[in-house]
């Protein structure tokens, strides 16, 4: 009795054993799931596009990342690999992070194409946070994302579609979509939109494939509300005799520049450096007002011929054309003519009386381009600096979706003299490479200053 007892006992310990073997396996194995699964988190970027971030977490440590080899859909791996070679690009994803985790807590490595930031955040069963920080570990942005539960992905096949047929039927020379470039352009966007995952990777793809384009201002962007740039242009005295005008961007009231104009004419100096690098562009009218306070005679920046200028003309316009053109004249814009318009000063009886000088860079583009190859042409200023981003068109948006809009360039741009400035830059009188140019253009005046005094 007693052994049968006991074999009964071992029995059903045993039973018990395996059932908390089985129990403990399964355990082990949900848990091993929840550190090595995967999760789906939709990042919302206030400033850009969002996108989708895949996030494991495998022990102490985490990674991210949007769709895999995503690059490769857009540029060869023999490309890409060149790419690398030459450049700090280092996945085939658009996005990529690796990071320590400690109580939902991260810090690691974010690179977002050619670029690199540290990044801090947290992480939970349903959202993501984190901020990126740069090489001087300042604050980049701040990103929330939450887990993706039921995800509609977008018709980015009928996107591309819709991109295509805008351009077509806005650019400003018909003669840009009869290439092989421009039906190779169509047949990989298309066939890339059936991949696209989120919005970000359709801007990307985008740029991808429009990079060797033989124009600019062709681009998407997040339709967000029109916002002026936060650029207030500013006055440094060097001495009495050289002052610097600093000028961001022309997306500004054309009233924060009248009273540093005001103070330059009223201190009568003898040096005007007007720092327009890394200025992208912006409106024409405080550009204008640049243009008519360096000059008292009329002068012609250039024409922006319209598409049906090339379709009626198949030609670059010149000066003899200059009737069959609208003019933006200082404040006055008139851009309803049928061809285009031409950008012209009005000449002032208080112009700067001394010696004018432009610094300038590759990111030196579209107006302030503009405004430098007028004074180039008329010899008003010394152009000093690197060679311009050679980014002049006129473009006009167009809406593609709730969150996409494109920009098309409807108005290419001829100077006065016949000089094409887009993909080409204007060449500077004074070449000083890229560092503390300012510093160097300074003392050269300074320079100058005691050999003719």
């Amino acid at each position: 009795m007693k052994t049968r007892q006991w074999v009964g006992l071992i029995l059903v310990s045993s039973i018990r054993m395996k059932k908390c073997l089985i129990l403990t396996q399964f355990i082990f194995f949900v848990f091993s799931f929840n550190l090595n699964s995967q999760t789906k988190f939709l990042i919302k970027d206030t400033e850009g596009f969002d996108y989708i971030l895949n996030v494991n977490v495998d022990g102490n440590k985490i990674y991210g990342f949007t769709r895999d080899k995503a690059l490769f859909d857009y540029a060869s791996k023999f490309n890409y690999r060149v790419i690398k070679l030459v450049s700090t690009l280092k996945h085939s994803e658009i996005i990529r992070f690796n990071g320590i985790i400690n109580n939902n807590q991260f810090e690691g490595t974010y690179d977002f194409l050619f670029s690199s930031y540290r990044i801090e955040g947290n992480i939970n069963s349903d959202s993501i946070h984190f901020s990126l920080f740069d090489k001087n570990n300042k604050l980049f942005k701040s990103l929330n994302g939450v887990e993706i539960m039921n995800h509609s992905k977008k018709d980015y096949v009928k996107l591309a579609k819709k991109i295509i047929v805008i351009t077509e039927e806005n650019i400003f020379n018909p003669k840009t979509i009869t290439t092989k470039k421009w039906d190779k352009f169509k047949r990989k966007l298309i066939d890339a939109s059936s991949k696209v995952s989120d919005d970000l990777e359709f801007q990307i793809g985008f740029f991808v494939l429009i990079r060797n384009f033989d124009f600019s201002h062709f681009y998407l962007v997040r339709d967000l509300e029109a916002k002026d740039i936060d650029e207030t242009p500013s006055l440094n005295e060097i001495d009495k005799d050289i002052v610097v005008l600093k000028i961001g961007s022309f997306f500004m009231d054309k009233e924060k520049i009248k009273p540093l104009l005001d103070t330059i004419e009223q201190k009568k100096y003898k040096n005007l450096i007007i720092d327009l690098r890394d200025n992208p562009g912006g409106y024409f009218e405080p550009a204008s007002l640049i243009a008519n306070f360096i000059t008292d005679e009329v002068f012609i920046s250039g024409f922006f011929p319209t598409r049906k200028w090339h379709e009626e003309y198949n030609r670059l316009p010149n000066r003899n054309d200059i009737e069959k053109f609208n003019m933006i004249n200082g404040d006055t814009v008139q851009t309803n003519s049928e061809y285009g318009f031409y950008i012209s000063t009005k000449g002032t009886n208080k112009k700067f009386e001394g010696n004018i000088y432009f610094l300038v860079n590759r990111k030196t583009g579209s107006t302030a381009e503009a405004l430098t190859i007028g004074a180039k042409e008329y010899n008003i200023a010394k152009i000093a600096g690197e060679k311009t981003a050679g980014g002049l068109l006129s473009a006009q948006r167009f809406s593609i979706d709730e969150d996409i809009m494109l920009f098309v360039p409807v108005n290419d741009f001829i100077s006065y003299n016949g000089y094409r400035v887009d993909q080409i830059g204007i060449k500077p009188d004074i070449y000083i490479k890229k560092g503390n140019q300012l510093e160097h253009l300074i003392n050269m005046v300074l320079r100058s200053k005691r050999l003719y005094p």
